[in-house]
């Protein structure tokens, strides 16, 4: 069986869920959880991330990971959401998490 770990990192919430995948295709919800990061927290007057809130989210993200190799996730997909394409300061926020968790996050469109 095959596990995988999602995480959509949104304007307040980070969401993370891992499903294992069986041989046939079919999947089942093995674990999952929500936490606040309140990431566009004062973001709207700059359009740039704030430190606190980028660290907040940082930590959850780290805590993810470790949770995704915990439960033996084969693969980890991240994106985020409007706060982060937005953001002035975005790209530098995708820079870190790399550095910081090894995550490639991706920026979906809303519709995504």
């Amino acid at each position: 069986m095959k596990r995988i770990a999602f995480i959509d990192l949104g304007s307040n919430s980070v969401r993370f869920v891992i499903y294992e995948i069986s041989k046939t295709g079919s999947y089942r919800l093995i674990y999952q959880e929500k936490e606040s990061v309140r990431l566009s927290e004062n973001m709207w007057g700059t359009h740039e991330l704030t430190k606190e809130a980028m660290e907040r989210s940082l930590r959850a993200l780290k805590g993810f990971v470790h949770m995704a190799d915990a439960m033996e996730a084969n693969t980890i997909k991240a994106v985020a959401t409007a706060a982060v394409r937005l953001a002035k300061n975005g790209d530098t926020f995708i820079k870190s998490v790399k550095e910081r968790t090894g995550l490639d996050l991706e920026c979906i469109a809303g519709e995504e």
